[in-house]
């Protein structure tokens, strides 16, 4: 260890990221919302999901998180879904995650 503290981004490039990360969700929800109508149901997972974006908005790429580069998490739960996003310390399931849940309508975080 050489002593240098981690990376922690500043307040102005937080807000940007929380920012991009809630836009990106809504995106996602809107579009989760949107199959539902017309399938009937949900994606079972993450890849089903991906891949049906994929499949329905080929020129326009995968939302990618920006706190950790990598796809939003999703999980189909009983009357609707949750989409999340790493949060500040780039890390899933810790109390900075930023968490849509379909059936309360807002995205909200583990500490709140």
């Amino acid at each position: 260890m050489n002593g240098t503290p981690p990376f922690q981004p500043s307040p102005t490039t937080y807000q940007t990221q929380r920012d991009m990360a809630g836009r990106d969700i809504n995106v996602l929800a809107a579009f989760l919302d949107d199959y539902q109508r017309q399938q009937g149901d949900l994606p079972p997972d993450q890849n089903a999901l991906y891949a049906e974006w994929g499949k329905s908005r080929p020129l326009q790429p995968i939302p990618i998180d920006p706190f950790d580069n990598d796809r939003y998490g999703y999980t189909k739960v009983k009357g609707g879904y949750l989409l999340w996003s790493a949060g500040r310390d780039g890390k899933v399931n810790t109390a900075d995650d930023l968490i849509y849940d379909s059936r309360a309508g807002r995205i909200s975080s583990n500490s709140e």
